[in-house]
């Protein structure tokens, strides 16, 4: 007997990255109800013209096998799951709980959980605290819209990410802006083969160092291990020079989850850690956001979110951090979702799907709080807050006014004596006084999808310049040790064309700490 499938073709987009690029997908779905699923390349999209990255032709992985919903880790049915969820969130003070969305879903869920939030009198964390560190009157400059064409046809471009690692996508467009004349100046401790002009600069030095015009674009980045000092001072060079400023963002809808919680107070990912840890955080609701994925440390999240009184977690992925949940409510994959997402660059997209079951689930918890929910009207009050009619790829979301103000850029004693005559300080130069025969570098993420949402990356190594593989006598194809605090792991490393005292990690080092951090590295 012949078992016949079925196929569904889904016009989606890829979840890896806010870049949303597009791209079909393709679900077989056999008789006894096993799925598979591939991805094609969909050239009309105007984000990607078809071209994917590594992490975009790996989503088979991503999407692999559906989740389950369980309570006490034993499995039950959806409605059992929501139940539940109603009784421990009637049970909790609302000084213990807490909501969490990193950004990993459409506007129509984060909405929805925003909505369940507002019924406790609390907003939702999205594990970025920029815009509460940060004046109101800059917030507006951390949401411009820019299209990718843009980039293309800026006379400068300066990018305080690496696109190689961070954004291969937006890689080909700065070759392409450079191929039209425009000249790229990198900043970072990797030297990058695209850049004109190549700096490594604390954010003290930039203000110095870097003289971009009204006709320059700026590319940063915010994610949960932002730096606010970095953020600052590219609002800082942008408002000097009328420059541009366009953000990423790791997750696909991280600029729609920005926006909507824009009036909450957040707190930093490693702030919510902090206070799982000190008992001042003792339920918490995660919304498509696996925070052992997002923490730096996994051995050490494991332990300080086994301190939860209940971790309620509605997902549609498996891993370690949906078995550790007490109640897991069960969602459906990305592009099953009815629903939109905001690109960093402004566009309102579809994911293509026609399923409601996620935004269904968090509008039964809503209403057991008195909070009614329906989908099209959630979904046109966010029309109407973005300022969009409809969703789609070639309607972007219109800038929001902003006049630059010149603004003094100060700049702080700098670490080495620099020559004040000199325009900038490149990779090519060293400083005597900066030499040193110790083996501390800084750790600094190479992060990518891979790591951001738990897929396993072949080229996962740890990089070093040749001076530091000479001075620790490492052995090709061995590994180089890594001490912080009472922690040590062996990692594999190769030969990168990086600054001297540096590390950089394409996995994660279990240390603790978020940012900046300092590590010993031996033989």
């Amino acid at each position: 007997m012949q078992i016949k499938n079925r196929e569904n073709v889904y016009s989606s987009i890829c979840p890896g990255c806010g870049l949303t690029c597009g791209l079909y997908l393709r679900e077989i779905v056999s008789e006894t109800g096993e799925t598979s699923v591939s991805v094609d390349f969909r050239k009309s999209s105007p984000v990607n013209a078809g071209k994917l990255c590594r992490f975009g032709l790996k989503l088979p992985l991503y999407y692999a096998g559906p989740q389950t919903s369980m309570v006490g880790g034993k499995k039950s049915g959806l409605e059992t799951a929501i139940s539940a969820s109603i009784e421990t969130l009637r049970t909790a003070s609302a000084e213990s709980l807490a909501f969490f969305s990193v950004g990993n879903t459409t506007n129509e869920e984060q909405k929805a959980l925003s909505v369940l939030a507002s019924a406790f009198g609390i907003g939702v964390e999205i594990g970025m605290d920029i815009y509460s560190s940060l004046p109101a009157g800059k917030h507006s400059s951390l949401s411009q819209s820019m299209s990718l064409e843009e980039v293309e046809e800026a006379k400068q471009v300066f990018l305080f990410v690496d696109p190689y690692s961070q954004y291969p996508l937006l890689l080909r467009r700065v070759l392409r802006a450079k191929k039209n004349g425009t000249k790229i100046v990198c900043i970072g401790p990797r030297h990058l083969p695209v850049a004109d002009e190549q700096f490594c600069l604390k954010p003290e030095e930039c203000g110095k160092f870097l003289s971009p015009s009204q006709d320059s674009v700026l590319i940063a980045d915010i994610h949960p291990y932002s730096d606010l000092e970095h953020i600052k001072m590219v609002l800082e060079l942008a408002e000097a020079s009328g420059a541009k400023t366009f953000f990423l963002r790791p997750f696909v809808n991280s600029a729609g989850a920005e926006l909507l919680e824009a009036l909450t107070k957040r707190r930093s990912l490693e702030k919510i850690f902090e206070n799982i840890d000190s008992g001042k955080i003792k339920t918490l609701f995660c919304l498509e956001s696996d925070l052992l994925e997002l923490a730096p440390d996994r051995e050490t999240a494991v332990r300080i979110l086994s301190k939860l009184d209940t971790l309620i977690v509605q997902t549609s992925r498996h891993g370690e951090f949906s078995r550790l949940a007490d109640i897991v409510i069960a969602s459906e994959h990305f592009y099953h979702k009815q629903g939109t997402v905001l690109n960093a660059e402004g566009r309102l997209l579809s994911t293509g799907g026609d399923s409601t079951l996620g935004f269904g689930s968090l509008s039964s918890l809503a209403a057991a709080f008195g909070k009614q929910l329906d989908f099209e009207s959630v979904q046109k009050e966010i029309f109407d807050g973005f300022g969009l009619k409809e969703a789609g790829e070639f309607s972007l979301r219109a800038p929001e006014k902003f006049v630059p103000e010149p603004v003094e850029v100060e700049t702080s004693c700098l670490k080495c004596e620099l020559d004040q005559e000199t325009y900038s300080r490149s990779f090519s130069e060293s400083c005597p006084g900066c030499s040193s025969a110790s083996l501390s570098v800084s750790l600094v993420y190479s992060l990518s999808p891979f790591m951001w949402h738990g897929l396993e990356n072949e080229n996962a190594f740890v990089e070093l310049n040749l001076q530091t593989v000479r001075k620790l006598e490492l052995v090709k194809g061995g590994n180089v040790k890594i001490r912080s605090q009472e922690n040590t792991v062996d990692a594999k490393f190769r030969v990168s064309n990086i600054e001297d005292g540096y590390l950089l990690s394409s996995r994660r080092i279990p240390v603790e700490g978020f940012r900046g951090v300092e590590v010993e590295i031996s033989r």
